[in-house]
Order: structure tokens, then C-alpha cells, then sequence
């Protein structure tokens, strides 16, 4: 049976990608930097590169490799990458993050008459259904097309 490798391997070099990008405001990432930032050796990291390069659409702008196909350097990092270290939220966490700062509002509101708007407000938004309340936050993520 093969082993999942999203969670061991791929998500923590792709999180030590964005780090490193996101810290060091470099757009390019070698694989001794991720090497150092994970722990994991040449191998594993090498494989998990080889992996995050095949999605589509891609985490990454460029992908620099050497004929043996080893990867030298990662360039650049696309909305995916952003996305799926949680830098940028998806459209489903959006809704989601909506939902749960309704609740809190209506928790912590001073008056009755604040509860009661907020719970009007959130009720609204769980008729529309979460499907759609997932289509309306894309747009709002992704802007006007």
C-alpha cells in the first residue's frame, strides 16, 4: 500500500518554501534551505519537490533541475502555494470564518436588540446554504472577473 505523503512530507517543504520566501523576501528557495527548515534529508526533500512540481495548477512559478532531475531551486510561489499553507484562505474557509465571527458577535453583543440583528443576519446567511455561501466568498477572494 502506498503511504500518504501530503501531511509528512510535501506540506512541510511547501510550508518551508513559503517561509523562506515570505521572510527572506528572496523568490527563490534552494533544497539545502528547505533541508535546514524541515530537517529532512536531501532525498525526502528532492521527492517532495518532485511531487509538489507535478500539481496542477502548480504551487510554484519555475522549478529549476539539472538533467538527473533533481531539483536545484524553486522559484517564485503561485496563489495555490498561498492557499494551501493557509497564508491566503480558501473559499470555504472564508464562509466558514463568517459564520464563526457571526457567532462570536452574537455572543459578546452589549444589547439584546445587537444579539438579535446579529442572529437575523447569520440565520439569512445559513438559509442560503453553505454551497452557496462558498460561491459568494470566492468572488469576494478572487475579486470581480
Amino acid at each position: 500500500m502506498v503511504r500518504p505523503t501530503w501531511e509528512d512530507r510535501d506540506l512541510p517543504v511547501l510550508r518551508a518554501v513559503v517561509q523562506h520566501i515570505e521572510e527572506s523576501g528572496s523568490e527563490v528557495v534552494s533544497p539545502d534551505v528547505i533541508e535546514q527548515l524541515t530537517g529532512f534529508d536531501p532525498e525526502t526533500v528532492q521527492m517532495a519537490l518532485a511531487a509538489l512540481d507535478g500539481g496542477q495548477p502548480p504551487f510554484f512559478r519555475k522549478v529549476h533541475s539539472q538533467g538527473s532531475g533533481e531539483i536545484y531551486a524553486i522559484q517564485g510561489l503561485m496563489e495555490k502555494a498561498r492557499r494551501a499553507v493557509g497564508l491566503w484562505p480558501t473559499a470555504e474557509e472564508f464562509a466558514d470564518r463568517l459564520v464563526a465571527a457571526l457567532d462570536r458577535a452574537e455572543a459578546e453583543a452589549a444589547s439584546d436588540e445587537q444579539r438579535g440583528a446579529i442572529r437575523r443576519a447569520r440565520e439569512a446567511i445559513g438559509r442560503l446554504g453553505r454551497d452557496l455561501l462558498v460561491e459568494v466568498a470566492a468572488r469576494i477572494i478572487t475579486g470581480p472577473q
